[in-house]
């Protein structure tokens, strides 16, 4: 059965690596608010996603050297993530194996291709994806005549998922390590906290 697994906060430690990312920025002189109040860009109500090139020009329009500087340590930075990634992902693999495992991110492409492929992920997983609208909507419309698996952190990603496809296991990876474990769910969703308990839901072949 194909599995379809988020990427941030369930594969990727994205907390660790945002808090290394952002200093960074310390280093050029940017305060902590405003790397936080320039980090996201909404692209519609309720939706925001990660623009690394606009964050760049909102903090360094006026100072082009540090822009510069900066933008090398970044792409510098990027060059291997393969250490933010968690230990026991590549246990879920050999466990599982490659090919029904499909990677299903949201956010800005460019980024989330780069970590996607600078972690080493992409080359564990089947495939990925990277979409622009919500998952559910996304999967209604390319995967709505079979069934799967699906792994997110985001209650409001499950939702929409829960909303659109019938007869899909949708199991929330609620992480300590994970940016929205606090987000309420009201239990709609089996909770797991690792790949160690995801492995004991999944259906025996």
């Amino acid at each position: 059965m194909k599995i379809f697994l988020d990427f941030d906060d369930v594969i990727f430690n994205t907390k660790n690596f945002k808090s290394d990312f952002f200093q960074l920025f310390k280093n050029a002189g940017v305060s902590e608010k405003e790397f936080q109040k320039t980090y996201y860009k909404k692209i519609r109500e309720g939706i925001k996603k990660y623009d690394l090139e606009n964050q760049l020009r909102l903090l360094f329009t006026e100072s082009p050297q540090k822009l510069e500087k900066t933008k090398k340590q970044i792409e510098d930075f990027l060059t291997d993530l393969s250490g933010y990634v968690f230990e026991d992902f590549y246990w879920f693999v050999n466990k599982v194996g490659e090919e029904d495992l499909s990677i299903l991110s949201f956010g800005d492409e460019k980024m989330q291709r780069i970590k996607i492929e600078n972690s080493d992920v992409s080359r564990l997983a089947g495939d990925y994806e990277i979409v622009q609208e919500s998952k559910g909507e996304y999967l209604e419309r390319k995967y709505s005549d079979i069934q799967a698996i699906m792994v997110d952190d985001r209650p409001d990603q499950l939702e929409s998922a829960d909303q659109r496809l019938n007869n899909w296991q949708l199991i929330r990876m609620n992480r300590n390590e994970g940016r929205y474990a606090d987000l309420p769910d009201n239990g709609r969703f089996k909770t797991v906290k690792d790949f160690y308990e995801l492995e004991t839901l999944l259906p025996i072949d």
